[in-house]
Parts: C-alpha cells; structure tokens; sequence
C-alpha cells in the first residue's frame, strides 16, 4: 500500500511540475501572428515614430502566452486559450500601445508567442523621426506640432466687388485686419508652434494662369512672418475649392468631367507656388487643397469616380511639388480627405499617394462635430457639449485614428472649433476634451480663427486660448 501511495504521488507532482504545452493533447498545436481579421501570418510588423494603438491577432489551437522584451509596448493581453481548437483562425485581437519614439534611430521589439511546445515571434520595428537625407519625416513633424491656429478669412478672403489687384481690399474684404508680425507673435508667446494660413489664389491669375507677383508677394510676406518666430506654416489652394459663389470660387472640384482644364490650372498654379518656396526649410508645410467637393457641392460623400479624381489631384499636387526640387524633394504636405471630412466612407477613400520621398504625406481633416453644437449655422441651438456629444468625438477620433495612425500614416484636424453662442464653459470644455484625446492617439489641431483680436493683438477670448494651450500639452 505504501509503495503504491508512494507511486501515486510521484505521479501526481509529475503532472503538476510539467507545463501545460507538455500536457497538451492537441494532435497539431500551432501559435501565430496573423494580420487582424484575416489568416495572413505576421513576423514583422513597422510602425511610425508617432505613438501608435496597433492591433495584431493570436491564432492558436492551445493556451498560449506572450511576452515583451521592451518597455515601450505595451500589450493588452499576456495569455489566452483557445477559442476552438478544432477550428483554425479564430483570433484572439491583440492590443499594442506604443510610445512616441523621439530617437535617432530606429527601434526593434520582439513579442513572443507560446503555447503546445510552439513558438513565434513577431519583430517590431518602430521608425525614427529623421530617414537618411536627416530631414523631419511627416510623422515628426506632427509630433513636434503642439498647438496651431488658422488664420482665416486673410489670405483666403475673397470678393468680386472690388478690384482683386488691390491687395489691401483683398485681404481686408472679410472684416479682418491685415495681418501683421505682432499677431503671429502673439501666438507664439502663448504657446502655439503652427500656424496655417489659408489662401485663395482665383482673384490673382492672369488669363494664362499666372499668379500676379504682387499677390505672391503677399503671400510670401505672411509665410516669413510665421517662420521667423520658428512656427511651423501651412499654406494651401482654399476657396479655390468648396462652395461656388463669388467669382471663380470652386473651380478646383471633384468633377472629372473637367479633367483637363482643372489639372492643367491646378498643375500650373502648384508649380509656381512651390518653384517659389523652394528654398524654404522643413518648416513650410503645403497643404493640397481645402475642402474640395464635388460639382453638386456634396458635403458628406460623394460617387466613386469623384473620389478617384480627388485622388488623381493628390497625386498632381505631389509630383508636381516634387518636381519643383530643392527643399520641395523632402518638404512635408498635407492631403486632405473629400470635403474634409471624416464619415467612413470618404476615409477609406482616400488613398495615399506615390511619393518619390517616403515619409512626407500628412492626412488632414476637420472637426467641426457634434455639429450641432459646432456648427455655426442659424439653426445650430444646441449649446451644451453632452455626454452623447463626448461619444460621437470619441468614434470620430477613433475612427480616423484607425484608418490613419494605425496604419502608419500621421494625420492632423486642420480645423476645429465650436461657434460661440454666448456658451464660453461648454466651448473650452469642447476644446479640452477634443484636444486632449486627439493628442492622446497622435492627432494634433489647429483652432479656426477667434481667440485674437486682430485689430488691437489682444486676447478677447484668453480663457479659451489658455485652454487649448494646457489640453494641447496634457
């Protein structure tokens, strides 16, 4: 009896000493990566410099368990058991959280996979913020953009009631004041590191297309006004695209039926405008167009072959830069989706363009939701930023986080702001959260207008500004 006791429990601690791969009793027991949703394995897997929320998949027919040999990933699931091991594919998804990599080089994680006496082991490899010509890729420049602000209805103001030679006029057309070195240095003292100057070109081009020089000029004059306080600046094609009304405005549409005569201008027009900021740093940033639309002024979505000749523009606006040389082969440019907005089907629409340079594309939406709170419109009542109104910002966010960040594309709301109905504590919490939780999955904003006033450069909405500062750097 006591012999077989005695066997009984050697037996026993055998069986608990062992681990649960030399237990398994699966015939073939396998442990993979696989891209989410699909049956594609994973061994590598690149990321952006920028802080990323990845996701990968398990597939295993076993319990399994993963491991990190770097503390800048974190995973959302250390070990699992199989949902069916009968059945192959069935994923387990995998949450990556991981940091902003503000180093020289890159940097290379392996995440290791266990289970039924199996391994796999996926390399990730997180890029660094300057490539080989040691120049700032898009996603560093992001990185490096804190706050921003636009300075609307300046350089893209515009009128047929006046003669558009006279700058003056132009520029003060929509009842602001010339813009002037102490207002982008107000900003800078703030806090804000990026200004985008919005401008309207139509009003300026003689019969052939060409900028008149003293519009370029002007233009010019703004741009360095921006960068010798040392901010980033962005300067686009704006009412050229959108609603038609005075003059000219949206002749730059999504409408292939006029193919040739809006890639010829658009071509010509981009062609100047970079042959003469080609000497310009890493600093001036070109943003493709502004809100393009299609030729029945959609603002949703619109058919698919508008959206393919949106992208056709992108591509024009990216060879043609590129083409111009000097700092323009490496400068960064932004690309906005159609009509700036960010509904999931005009997401996935957009498509990234062929660069000859990696690394340079920015995506740009705007972010005027819940709209009606946002918007500005005469029946927009709504005055409370809710709790059904922190939802609908968090499925924004995310949603273009997904389709951009997470697939190693760096993207920024070009626009945000919240019209202002006499609700300054509901619009600075708008501010707050928006800022904030953009900023937490690397998107960065640029405020519309407001906060400055121009006439006297001083804060008319200092609570506000304040506000944006400290979400922007929380």
């Amino acid at each position: 009896m006591k012999l077989r006791y005695i066997i009984s429990l050697l037996a026993a601690i055998l069986l608990w000493s062992c681990s649960d791969d030399d237990v398994t009793t699966v015939d073939n027991p396998y442990v993979k990566f696989t891209k989410v949703g699909t049956d594609v394995e994973l061994s590598d897997y690149e990321v952006e410099c920028f802080p990323v929320t990845a996701m990968i998949d398990v597939n295993a027919n076993v319990d399994w368990r993963l491991e990190c040999d770097a503390d800048w990933v974190e995973l959302s699931n250390f070990s699992g058991t199989p949902i069916d091991p009968d059945v192959e594919y069935q994923q387990v998804h995998i949450k990556l959280s991981i940091n902003e990599n503000t180093g020289d080089q890159p940097r290379k994680a392996n995440i290791r996979l266990t289970g039924g006496g199996q391994t796999s082991v996926l390399t990730l490899t997180q890029l660094s913020e300057k490539d080989s010509s040691g120049t700032m890729t898009a996603a560093a420049v992001v990185n490096d953009i804190v706050a921003g602000w636009n300075m609307g209805n300046t350089l893209d103001a515009q009128g047929d009631w006046f003669d558009a030679d006279n700058i003056v006029a132009w520029e003060t057309c929509w009842g602001q004041p010339l813009a002037t070195r102490e207002m982008i240095h107000a900003f800078k003292e703030k806090g804000f590191n990026a200004i985008r100057v919005p401008v309207t070109w139509w009003g300026h081009l003689d019969s052939n297309g060409n900028v008149k020089e003293p519009w370029m000029a002007r233009v010019e004059e703004v741009v360095n006004y921006v960068l010798d306080e040392g901010m980033y600046c962005i300067i686009n094609v704006h009412h050229d695209t959108g609603t038609p009304g005075v003059g000219e405005a949206g002749w730059l549409c999504a409408n292939p039926s006029n193919r040739d005569f809006i890639l010829d201008r658009y071509s010509k027009l981009w062609h100047q405008i970079a042959t003469r900021f080609a000497d310009y740093d890493s600093k001036l940033i070109f943003g493709a167009f502004n809100e393009i639309l299609d030729s029945r002024t959609n603002w949703d979505s619109t058919d698919d072959v508008n959206y393919e000749f949106v992208s056709e523009l992108a591509q024009t606006f990216v060879d043609v830069v590129r083409y111009t040389g000097g700092h323009n082969v490496w400068r960064c440019l932004t690309i906005p989706t159609y009509a700036a907005t960010h509904n999931a089907h005009s997401l996935e629409a957009w498509s990234l363009p062929d660069d000859p340079t990696p690394r340079r594309i920015i995506a740009e939406v705007h972010m005027y939701s819940p709209w009606q709170f946002a918007g500005d419109s005469e029946d927009m009542s709504a005055t409370e930023f809710t709790a059904a109104g922190r939802k609908e910002v968090d499925e924004i966010i995310n949603r273009v986080a997904t389709r951009f960040i997470n697939q190693g594309i760096p993207v920024i709301f070009g626009e945000l702001g919240a019209a202002n109905k006499d609700n300054p504590d509901q619009r600075m919490a708008y501010a707050d959260y928006v800022i904030s939780h953009a900023k937490a999955r690397g998107i960065k904003c640029l405020w519309w207008m407001g906060l400055l006033d121009r006439q006297n450069v001083s804060w008319y909405e200092p609570d506000l500004t304040d506000t944006i500062i400290n979400a922007a750097n929380k």
